[in-house]
């Protein structure tokens, strides 16, 4: 090669030749250097305050059991009792024709946690099931980074300017309650995104005609995977479709503008056609989505108001840089930004007005609306007319301080125990008042960990019975907590530090959902795969009653009760009351012709809290035993 074709070369890599994707000439390198600064920043705090309990609700748990099914058997199973049984008053699962159970959610979020499987289980090899556990807490928190990262840059390409990009992407990671999703597995943070991805790609793909192919594409793919996070996130694209549209017929005929949107929408209309397809032929309906039980059915005006303005769960309260919007939008329409104001606007708009009608549109006790958590980036660009005005400016960075203030109680204050101590007060049933929403509990619980210990002795502290609904009901004053599995500080250094503390304890979701594998290859009859599941968990937990009583219920199958009964004596030894336990024992024995000694099993077990197992077989196995 020549001097000619060597100077070419380096030309060519140094201007993105040799990139996957194109340079990025907005931002020099010092401004690169100060946001590279400001993401570290967010990051350390991230791994400082995420969530100590990733897997906090039963759909998370489902959801990373699909997940380990897709490992094992390629298909995204869940176990069968989701079907046949209600939780919390819902079926999470459904059965096939064939007799195979599939969770309610679509696979998107299945498909992350997937790819850091490898990765988990290679940490809990060298560090235990916590190993695990640290791991699964990451993919939320690489969502929110990549989310803040994509908000600095349309920031950017929208003319903000370094400083109102920087303040946008700040007030998104730390300045919302997207904060709050640190750590959990919830799948919002991707839907969150998913959004800011096809926004910013076809943003890019507006702006460099030379690269508008590949930007196409790669935003089409992030609403199409958007739609396999939950089926809900498709209100979207019509809205970025149509927005696809309009930006390309400014510069383009009728026909190539066409062509153009319509390849941006292609992987959406895949996303949505293949939901449909499995919901046909897995469960007989294309529009059967699992939630049998849930509606559009709440009031319009108590949803909308609910999402935007109440204090309990409002967009306004949770993120408070949102005030300035109709201002700021109006600012980016004097100064011709109409399409982007328009397609940000129309967005919001349409997932808040969907997710107003939705019956649970509080979104249960995740932090925050996490219905509408995908929107979140939308709204903060919106906020980018600060830019035309200082005192704007001054204003928006009280916001964000105040949005990191009000933000910083969803982690530092564990919302599953509050909403335990919260049960636990015996409100007026239907009781939803302001006075028992998150910001006032945990700023109360916040108050009470600070004053007190940690954990237990809540009654001897004066404010523990100072609730903030005790003005109106005096005599609903919380029992105390002192429950280790969820003490009411919530950021892991803190709660490692205590000696009862959960993760101490290894009782978490990686191993659940190892076990929930094991269990679907004893009912697969795969007698000898079970076994090497349950010791792989056995490895990591070797006390764990659940674990145990599996292995003795797989050697009872074939036909080995003597030594079945060793493992149901040491998961007796773990737990005393463990009804599994206690029932395979008492099955051994009866096997082995001691039933004097199958009857105080049965009847141990009967005595003991209810469990998993039906109390009516028990009993009948009870009766028929030969006197």
């Amino acid at each position: 090669m020549g001097k000619h074709g060597k100077r070419t070369a380096k030309a060519a890599k140094k201007n993105g030749g040799n990139r996957l994707l194109p340079p990025f000439s907005l931002a020099n390198s010092d401004e690169l250097r100060r946001f590279h600064r400001l993401l570290l920043l967010v990051a350390v705090i991230y791994c400082l305050t995420f969530s100590s309990v990733p897997m906090g609700d039963t759909d998370d748990q489902l959801m990373l059991t699909s997940a380990f099914s897709f490992t094992e058997m390629g298909k995204f199973l869940a176990p069968s009792r989701f079907a046949t049984k209600e939780f919390h008053g819902f079926f999470f699962g459904a059965a096939t024709t064939t007799g195979e159970v599939y969770s309610k959610y679509p696979p998107g979020y299945s498909l992350v946690l997937f790819v850091f499987l490898p990765l988990a289980g290679m940490a809990a090899r060298l560090f235990g099931s916590v190993g695990a556990e640290v791991v699964l807490s990451f993919p939320s928190i690489v969502a929110l980074l990549g989310t803040a990262a994509l908000i600095w840059r349309a920031s950017l390409r929208l003319g903000y300017g370094a400083v109102t990009a920087r303040l946008l992407a700040l007030a998104f990671a730390l300045g919302s309650y997207a904060w709050g999703y640190t750590g959990t597995n919830y799948n919002e943070p991707y839907q969150a995104l998913c959004a800011a991805a096809a926004f910013y790609c076809l943003l890019a793909a507006l702006q460099e005609p030379r690269y508008w192919s590949l930007y196409t594409l790669i935003g089409g793919f992030a609403l199409g995977y958007g739609i396999l996070l939950r089926p809900y996130f498709a209100v979207l694209a019509p809205v970025l479709v149509l927005g696809a549209l309009a930006g390309w017929l400014r510069e383009y005929p009728l026909r190539k503008a066409f062509l153009r949107a319509t390849l941006y929408a292609v992987p959406a209309l895949l996303a949505s056609l293949y939901l449909l397809a499995v919901n046909l032929v897995l469960f007989g309906n294309s529009t059967d989505f699992g939630y049998k039980n849930e509606a559009f059915s709440a009031s319009f005006i108590t949803g909308l108001s609910g999402l935007l303005v109440n204090p309990r769960k409002g967009l306004i309260w949770f993120f408070p840089l949102t005030v300035l919007v109709p201002w700021s939008a109006w600012q980016l329409a004097r100064k011709g930004k109409h399409w982007a104001v328009f397609v940000l606007s129309a967005a919001c708009a349409a997932q808040i007005l969907l997710i107003s009608k939705w019956w649970g549109f509080e979104s249960g006790r995740a932090w925050g609306d996490r219905l509408i958590l995908a929107i979140v980036p939308f709204v903060a660009l919106l906020a980018g007319g600060i830019v035309h005005s200082a005192r704007a400016r001054k204003v928006a960075i009280i916001l964000v301080g105040l949005g990191i203030a009000i933000n910083s109680l969803g982690v530092l204050i564990n919302r599953i125990a509050y909403e335990k101590i919260l049960t636990g007060a015996n409100l007026p049933p239907g009781f939803y008042g302001i006075m028992t929403g998150q910001l006032p509990g945990h700023f109360w619980l916040l108050s009470v960990a600070a004053t007190g210990p940690v954990l237990g002795a809540e009654e001897a502290n004066p404010l523990w019975k100072r609730p903030p609904w005790i003005g109106a009901y005096p005599e609903c004053v919380p029992v105390p907590h002192g429950d280790a599995m969820d003490p009411i500080v919530n950021p892991w250094p803190l709660r490692l530090a205590l000696p009862a503390s959960k993760w101490r304890r290894k009782e978490q979701g990686y191993l659940r959902s190892l076990l929930e594998i094991a269990i679907m290859r004893y009912e697969q009859k795969n007698l000898p795969r079970a076994l090497e599941l349950l010791d792989r968990g056995l490895a990591l937990e070797g006390r764990s009653a659940d674990f145990l009583a599996a292995k003795g219920m797989v050697f009872l199958t074939m036909g080995d009760p003597g030594r079945a009964l060793g493992f149901f004596d040491r998961s007796i030894q773990a737990d005393p009351e463990y009804d599994l336990g206690l029932y395979g024992r008492g099955v051994s024995m009866e096997a082995m012709g001691n039933y004097g000694a199958a009857r105080e099993s049965y009847q141990r077990l009967l005595a003991a809290p209810p469990g998993m197992l039906d109390r009516k077989e028990v009993q009948t196995r009870l009766e028929k035993l030969p006197k």
